[in-house]
């Protein structure tokens, strides 16, 4: 189960999303190490709704 925000989403659990979840923590991990995180700009759509949009210096929009 994912808890996001107010929602909870039941998800399959298998050894491959099992390695995706912990190689996620992982890179998460460095970057709170590092003391930076770049943002994702695949999704230019939800970088121009984002309400961290005004204050981010790598925005799309």
């Amino acid at each position: 189960m994912i808890r996001y925000g107010d929602g909870s989403h039941d998800i399959e659990y298998n050894d491959d999303l099992k390695r995706l979840v912990l190689q996620k923590m992982g890179e998460m991990r460095a970057c709170i190490a590092k003391g930076e995180a770049h943002r994702n700009h695949n999704r230019p759509g939800k970088c121009l709704h984002c309400s961290r949009r005004s204050v981010c210096p790598e925005r799309l929009a």
